[in-house]
C-alpha cells in the first residue's frame, strides 16, 4: 500500500517529474526484491512487481479517460469546451503519463544494468539479456552471408543486406510489431496488468540495450574510480536516443495508444455504461486511437528498415 500510494493519478498526470521519480523507486524496489527473493526467476518476476505496484494508478486513470468521453456527450452544444474537444487533447495526459512512466523504467533499469557487477546483472535480467541477444544476432549483418529466397515470417532474412527488400523488411518488422500492438489492445481490455506488464517489459529489454551501450564505454572513464560505471552510464543516455529514438518512440507511442485504446472500452464496461450513448464515443475514441497507432507503428517499421538496409 505504500508504494501503491506514492503516486494518485491526479499527480500523475498533472507532476510528470513526481511520477517519474516514483517509477524509479518501483522499479529499484521490484528489482532488489526480486533478485532477492526469487533470484532464478528475478528477470520475469521484477516486471511483475512493477506491474503489480502500477496497476492501480493505470486503471484509476483509465476511469478518468472513460469519464472525459462521457462529458464531452453530455455536454455537446451545452458547451464550446465539449463541442471543440478534440481526440488526442482529451486524452494526451493518460499518454504522456504513459510516456514518463516507460521513461523513468528504462532510465532505472539502465542505471542498474550498468553500476551492477556482471554477475549480479547475468542474473537480475537474464531473460532481458537473451531476448536482446536475440534481436541484435537477428539483425546483425553477419547472420546470413549467403543470399537466398526469404520466407514470409523470417525477419532477419529479410532485413540483412545481402537478401532483403525494403518492402520486404517494413512489411516483416510490422507483422511483428502488430502482434505486439494486438496483444497491448486485448490485455488492456481483459485486465489493465496486461498493457502495463507488455510495456514493462519492453521498456526492461530496452534498458539492457542503453546498458550495454554504457557498459562498453567503461573503460574509457577508468580514471574515475568508483564513478565510471556512473559517468559511462549518463554519456550513453543520449547516444541511445539518437539511436533508438528514431523508429522506437513511434513504435513506443503506438503501444500506448493500444493500451489507452482498450483500457478506456474496459474502463466503460466496468462502469455500465455499455448500453448508453456515451459508450458509442467511447468506441469512436477507441477505435481511432487504434487506426492512430497503427499508423505509427507503420512509420516506425518504414523507419527501421531504412537504418537496416540503407
Amino acid at each position: 500500500m505504500v508504494l501503491e500510494s506514492l503516486v494518485k493519478p491526479e499527480d500523475a498526470e498533472g507532476n510528470p517529474l513526481e511520477l517519474f521519480f516514483a517509477t524509479i523507486i518501483f522499479a529499484s524496489v521490484s528489482l532488489w526484491l526480486a533478485g532477492y527473493m526469487f533470484p532464478g526467476s528475478s528477470s520475469i518476476l521484477m516486471v511483475s512487481f512493477v506491474t503489480i505496484i502500477s496497476v492501480p494508478l493505470f486503471l484509476n486513470l483509465f476511469r478518468i479517460e472513460e469519464s472525459k468521453d462521457r462529458w464531452v456527450v453530455w455536454n455537446q452544444g451545452k458547451d464550446t469546451r465539449a463541442d471543440n474537444s478534440h481526440l488526442l487533447y482529451r486524452h494526451a495526459d493518460v499518454i504522456k503519463t504513459y510516456g514518463v512512466f516507460f521513461v523513468a523504467l528504462v532510465f532505472a533499469f539502465a542505471f542498474w544494468y550498468t553500476v551492477l557487477p556482471s554477475e549480479k546483472t547475468d542474473l537480475f535480467f537474464k531473460e532481458q539479456v537473451n531476448t536482446w541477444k536475440g534481436i541484435k544476432s537477428s539483425f546483425s549483418g553477419d547472420v546470413i552471408m549467403v543470399a537466398k529466397s526469404c520466407t514470409e515470417n523470417d525477419i532477419a532474412c529479410a532485413c540483412s543486406r545481402d537478401n532483403g527488400g525494403f518492402v520486404q523488411c517494413a512489411g516483416g518488422i510490422f507483422r511483428n510489431n502488430f502482434v505486439v500492438l494486438l496483444l497491448a489492445i486485448i490485455t488492456s481490455f481483459l485486465f489493465g496488468a496486461g498493457a502495463v506488464w507488455l510495456i514493462t517489459w519492453n521498456a526492461s529489454v530496452l534498458s539492457v540495450a542503453v546498458g550495454e551501450l554504457a557498459k562498453s564505454q567503461v573503460s574509457f572513464f577508468s580514471y574515475l574510480g568508483s564513478y565510471a560505471a556512473l559517468v559511462a552510464f549518463l554519456f550513453a543516455i543520449p547516444q541511445a536516443i539518437i539511436l533508438y529514438m528514431p523508429h522506437g518512440m513511434p513504435e513506443i507511442g503506438a503501444y500506448f495508444l493500444a493500451a489507452v485504446s482498450g483500457g478506456i472500452i474496459s474502463a466503460g464496461i466496468a462502469s455500465a455504461k455499455y448500453r448508453r450513448a456515451e459508450f458509442v464515443e467511447v468506441m469512436k475514441d477507441s477505435l481511432v486511437l487504434f487506426v492512430i497507432a497503427v499508423l505509427m507503428l507503420a512509420a516506425s517499421a518504414l523507419i527501421e528498415a531504412s537504418s537496416l538496409l540503407f
